[in-house]
């Protein structure tokens, strides 16, 4: 990794309420994905710096190179921070600090003791925690949450990944697989979902599943807005370019993407009706199309309202530094000594 990562970072980032830190403490959250990795520094009330990287092609070692980079940057920036979190896109064993799989990321992470080989590397203690748990950890304190004790975070992208929070706190488990809502099973005998299931919300709602689902309508020239947009190239399509031409009230676009919302609907309103949940809060990189997936996804919850009660559907508010942003409040949360100001970040080991 060529330079300090600060050369890409954003200061001045308006102030968000911090979790009962001292003044000269700070975190350092890292928010790992298949080709970017995304961190912010978080002290005294603020989000003082964030930016990003690539995620090095080449394999563990060098995307364990590049972090620890970013953790020994942001020492050399502020000597006081704290502790690190890490937020990974895959089956994490928190307890241990290790990935148990990860699936998108270079190299092989099959009960690889992440958390322990930067803690080595960089010399501070290293919190690790699924990536779509630390964007629920962000939302709850500090974004769209943040007036809901009980709730589902619901995060779009290539894949489909999810958070609880019962009583203002998103559980997380030692097996890390509380609230992955992607693999709940809501159209049985449907499509072969990478986990090994059929009908997997993730064959349906993710930005992959919708490009896959839209593409006929390319290869068969069935949209002036989609071939005008892709140039006649199905190769080209992607869930921003389908959220565009969605924005001009392309059908097959629109039909997509309402469908998702329908199929996300139907597992949240499962676990609203089994948890008692008042909300649902939509992120991640198809939030540009929040407003032709979340009317579907509100129409399934107000059906079950007689069993659910109201449920509020709701944008995510902090964008893509959410991971690395929650990544930093989990570090926050564990790292520092516990007391009755602590702040909402649960466990639930199981």
């Amino acid at each position: 990794m060529s330079g300090p990562p600060s050369a890409s970072c954003r200061a001045g980032l308006p102030a968000v309420r911090m979790p009962a830190v001292g003044a000269t403490q700070s975190y350092l959250g890292i928010d790992v994905g298949g080709t970017g990795i995304k961190w912010s520094v978080l002290a005294a009330g603020r989000v003082i710096q964030s930016g990003s990287a690539a995620t090095p092609r080449t394999g563990r070692q060098d995307v364990i190179d590049a972090i620890v980079s970013i953790v020994r940057a942001a020492q050399a920036g502020r000597p006081s921070i704290s502790g690190v979190g890490l937020a990974l896109p895959g089956v994490i064993d928190t307890v241990q600090a290790r990935s148990v799989f990860i699936p998108n990321v270079p190299g092989d992470w099959s009960d690889y003791p992440v958390g322990r080989e930067i803690e080595a590397q960089a010399g501070i203690p290293v919190t690790v925690l699924n990536d779509a748990r630390a964007f629920g950890v962000a939302e709850l304190m500090l974004g769209a949450g943040r007036q809901d004790s009980r709730a589902l975070f619901v995060t779009l992208g290539t894949g489909v990944g999810g958070a609880i929070a019962l009583d203002g706190r998103i559980l997380i488990g030692q097996r890390d697989t509380l609230g992955e809502i992607g693999h709940f099973l809501v159209a049985p005998g449907g499509e072969l979902c990478g986990c090994g299931g059929r009908g997997c919300l993730e064959t349906i709602a993710s930005g992959s599943a919708i490009v896959a689902y839209v593409t006929r309508a390319v290869i068969m020239s069935l949209s002036p807005v989609l071939n005008r947009l892709c140039g006649g190239h199905p190769e080209l399509l992607t869930a921003r370019l389908i959220a565009e031409a969605a924005d001009e009230n392309d059908p097959w676009c629109r039909d997509a993407l309402a469908r998702a919302g329908h199929y996300i609907g139907v597992a949240a309103s499962s676990l609203c009706m089994a948890l008692q949940l008042h909300a649902v809060v939509i992120g991640g990189g198809l939030v540009g199309a929040y407003e032709h997936i979340a009317p579907a996804t509100q129409e399934v919850l107000l059906e079950r309202e007689a069993l659910t009660g109201r449920v509020r559907v709701r944008r995510a508010d902090l964008g893509p530094a959410a991971g690395s942003i929650g990544a930093g409040l989990q570090a926050a949360a564990q790292l520092q000594p516990q007391d009755a100001a602590s702040p909402p970040i649960g466990r639930k080991d199981s």
